[in-house]
């Protein structure tokens, strides 16, 4: 009758672990599914967010550098350095475009898409006054040049510099 006893609680026993084993697979399964699955969103906010975010904040930073370059052409009377100043615009435009298209190619949003379409046109915007504002220099009218300036090139240029800083915003909410 012992050994009878003694099988019936082995057996309860070897029963109440294997299913205790199968419960435990179970949670770390669980678990391990739901890593992946919080692993997958910090990934897309690392490599998309932030790269994003990194992106539009570059493109102000080339804004803010065109701004300068042209400002320092109107301020020299020096034809070479005010052709050279034209070089540095052209470099910061053609470095911004590359960042302006990685975000066009990127964003999916319906509120992205119509930021990333205001930045289009305020950027084409400042760079048709950029490219005023470097034909004036040229001809040496610096009275007109100087009335340019203030009057559309700037206001272009701080157009464009805050549809770029509503652009970052969003990122930053998303980010968030």
């Amino acid at each position: 009758m012992l050994n009878l006893r003694n099988y019936r609680i082995g057996t309860r026993l070897i029963v109440t672990t294997i299913g205790a084993l199968a419960l435990m697979i179970a949670f770390v399964v669980i678990g391990l599914v739901s890593l992946n699955s919080i692993g997958d969103k910090v990934d897309r906010i690392v490599n998309g967010n932030i790269t994003k975010t990194d992106l539009a904040v570059e493109m102000r930073m080339h804004n803010l550098q065109i701004g300068r370059y042209v400002r320092t052409a109107l301020l020299h009377e020096e034809t070479a350095r005010q052709v050279d100043e034209q070089r540095n615009v052209e470099t910061e435009l053609v470095a911004y475009l590359a960042a302006e298209g990685k975000i066009q190619a990127t964003v999916a949003s319906p509120q992205g898409k119509a930021l990333v379409d205001k930045v289009l046109v305020a950027r084409q915007g400042a760079e048709t006054s950029v490219q005023r504002m470097f034909v004036l220099i040229k001809e040496g009218n610096r009275p007109a040049a100087e009335t340019h300036f203030f009057n559309d090139f700037q206001p272009a240029m701080q157009s464009w510099f805050e549809t770029v800083g509503a652009l970052i915003q969003l990122q930053k909410q998303n980010n968030q």
